[in-house]
């Protein structure tokens, strides 16, 4: 599940930072339906620049348990989920 965010994000230039660059939480119970993923900025390497106390939130997936469909608000002034190409 993560990996086929993490292929949405580079398929769909959804972000420009570095894989290492990212973080990925994920929350598999809360939803019945759904996975959510919040992707985050992952500042512990040196290369990825800024403070390494700071994980900055870029955008959240959430990603159907049936079919494995995302969507994201990636973009979205308001929070708005949208469909991403797979």
């Amino acid at each position: 599940m993560v990996l086929a965010v993490h292929q949405a994000i580079r398929d769909n230039k959804l972000t420009t930072l570095r894989d290492h660059c990212l973080a990925y939480d994920y929350d598999d119970v809360s939803d019945k339906l759904f996975y959510l993923v919040d992707v985050r900025e992952n500042k512990r390497y040196a290369i990825c620049g800024g403070a390494p106390d700071v994980s900055v939130h870029l955008f959240r997936f959430k990603v159907s348990k049936r079919d494995y469909a995302l969507s994201t608000d990636a973009g979205s002034v308001d929070g708005t989920l949208h469909t991403v190409k797979q």
